[in-house]
């Protein structure tokens, strides 16, 4: 394993040993924007020694940097972004004898962020001291000047009772957080690359926060608030910062079509000689310039998400993509030479019946009829890869306090639409498990026990 660091961090005397846990595998977590802004930002305090830790395959926390446990260490600051990460995060402190009562704990003080934070306050108030329900910038500082002025977590967790964007464990009773958001000059980006990230040696850039369309069941519209594009300027000025270091740069937003300057920005950084990648983007409104660039920097991969192929579902999911314009994109992509094609879709969506699988089939069929037209000029036929996801229903969202769809109804239409779609000949179907939706469901919602959690 190869790092590149995009900063130095020259130290002063050490007064704060802290940790940096995600809890997941290194590769996922040296892929998550949030976790490297964390570390970037607590390593530019000169007083404070950080090191980054995840879990190994038992599941035990350990350090990238000296191979410690977390109890090694003063205070613990974790990121959570998905539910499925609370049973990871709470048997890390648990496997490493960390008492997991704040209120009995001296040491390390615990403070857990990231959007998680929003929809599991009650659960994370079980064994954090604080939860910081905010942009990094807005929650670390405060964070670390409690730490250096005071002698012992209770004391940390006084000076911070009414900090904006900061609870504290004990003040806990809402089953969700309002997410606050903070002006700040640093921009979230990736400061250590890695090869042994799931996105080796790419810098990552975030180009903009929140997002313009409000899907039903998308957390990050509702959470995060109102949308706001970073300046191009700024990501200019970032992506500058990795010159003679890789020349590959991921741009990172829940819809990168968003940005008022997304062409200027794709145009720019290419003819710069930055290869992109792209973390999600809307077809609506590409031209055959704008999708040719893209499908030239994501070698030869178009991604649609149409989420729903039916009509009437997709006024229930508010993601408006016509059936026709994702076969007609499609078309146009397979005359610039596209390889491989990946479909995103929900199922288990409110009314859902028989008949709109069958509209998913059909419009998978067309789109799979769509890419063979020019496989005489090419020599090959694109990989159709559809990707079948469990709708989880989930609080702060459209389809809040909404049941789940049982496991074993969900299972079936899976398997019944597997058995239609690889028949098409080169199309590969995958998806999360519907009982790991199941589980997230629960844990979003406060239906799941802490005993099951936590492994008590």
């Amino acid at each position: 394993m190869t790092e590149r660091f995009l900063y130095r961090y020259p130290k002063d005397r050490s007064r704060l040993r802290a940790a940096v846990l995600f809890p997941n595998a290194y590769g996922i977590g040296m892929s998550n924007l949030g976790f490297q802004a964390i570390y970037h930002l607590l390593q530019s305090r000169p007083e404070i020694q950080v090191e980054r830790a995840f879990l190994d395959e038992n599941g035990r926390a350990v350090t990238v940097e000296s191979g410690h446990g977390l109890e090694s260490f003063d205070a613990v600051f974790a990121s959570i972004a998905f539910e499925g990460d609370l049973p990871g995060l709470a048997a890390a402190f648990r496997k490493a004898g960390i008492p997991l009562d704040p209120a009995k704990r001296e040491r390390p003080f615990i403070a857990v962020g990231g959007i998680g934070a929003s929809i599991l306050p009650r659960y994370l108030a079980r064994f954090a001291d604080a939860i910081a329900c905010g942009d990094a910038p807005l929650c670390l500082p405060p964070l670390v000047d409690a730490l250096m002025e005071s002698k012992g977590n209770a004391g940390a967790r006084e000076i911070l009772r009414g900090i904006e964007g900061i609870r504290i464990f004990d003040e806990i009773t809402e089953s969700t957080l309002p997410y606050c958001r903070g002006k700040s000059e640093f921009l979230p980006h990736t400061v250590v690359l890695s090869d042994g990230a799931e996105f080796a040696d790419i810098g990552l850039i975030q180009v903009s926060e929140s997002c313009r369309f409000h899907c039903a069941f998308c957390l990050v519209g509702s959470a995060y608030g109102e949308y706001t594009p970073v300046p191009l300027g700024r990501i200019l000025e970032t992506a500058e910062r990795y010159r003679g270091i890789t020349d590959r740069i991921g741009l990172v937003a829940a819809t990168l079509t968003n940005h008022p300057q997304f062409r200027e920005i794709v145009k720019t950084l290419n003819a710069k000689g930055f290869r992109l990648s792209f973390s999600a983007f809307r077809v609506e409104g590409l031209d055959d310039e704008m999708l040719s660039a893209i499908i030239e920097n994501e070698n030869r991969t178009l991604v649609i998400a149409p989420e729903t192929a039916s009509e009437r579902l997709k006024k229930a999911v508010r993601k408006f993509i016509p059936n026709d314009l994702a076969v007609e994109t499609v078309r146009r992509a397979c005359r610039v030479g596209i390889k491989r094609l990946k479909l995103y879709f929900l199922v288990g969506l409110p009314g859902e019946d028989e008949s709109d699988l069958a509209e998913m089939v059909k419009l998978v069929t067309e789109i799979r009829a769509a890419s063979q037209e020019q496989a005489k000029t090419f020599g090959y036929i694109p990989e159709i890869i559809v990707d079948i996801n469990p709708l989880v229903p989930k609080p702060l969202t459209a389809f809040a306090g909404q049941p789940m769809e049982e496991v074993s109804v969900t299972k079936k239409k899976i398997i019944w639409l597997k058995n239609r779609l690889r028949s098409l000949g080169r199309t590969f179907v995958y998806g999360e498990s519907p009982k790991n939706a199941f589980l997230q469901h629960r844990i979003a919602n406060g239906l799941a026990k802490w005993e099951e959690i936590a492994g008590e």
